[in-house]
């Protein structure tokens, strides 16, 4: 009896544990951040939802073909991504370009605004503004 009960709750937690994760979208399981399939699912949730139902997290800076982007971890709205944004303007961003994003993993960036560019072969993020970080 006292075997039953303890896997009935056993049961019972890793139920309700796995109602409060979010769906795993397929997209991002199968494509990484750079690739342009993820980015336009990523927009297309941006689109669809707006960013102020996000929340931000700085992750790394990381250079490509002369480019720096910033690596962010994306939660909200049932969503679970990482971000590649260019960033060639870096007003409220100077201790992070300063430091090479070095003490500020994980830090929030509050009401992060974003601009979405189309070019021929992909869409692009690109910072605009925040209006802070939260380290």
């Amino acid at each position: 009896m006292k075997r039953s009960l303890i896997a009935t709750a056993v049961l019972l937690l890793f139920v309700a544990s796995s109602c409060t994760s979010p769906d795993e979208n397929k997209i991002f399981a199968n494509y990484a951040p750079s690739a342009p399939e993820y980015k336009r699912e990523l927009i297309r949730i941006f689109l669809t939802d707006g960013t102020k139902n996000f929340q931000f997290n700085f992750k790394e800076l990381v250079n490509f073909n002369s480019q720096t982007y910033m690596k962010l971890n994306i939660t909200g709205a049932g969503t679970n991504a990482e971000a590649l944004v260019a960033v060639t303007n870096w007003t409220k961003l100077e201790d992070i370009q300063r430091t090479k994003g070095l003490g500020y993993a994980g830090a929030e960036l509050k009401n992060l605004q974003l601009d979405i560019a189309k070019s021929e072969a992909e869409p692009i993020l690109s910072y605009r503004t925040l209006d802070r970080i939260i380290d």
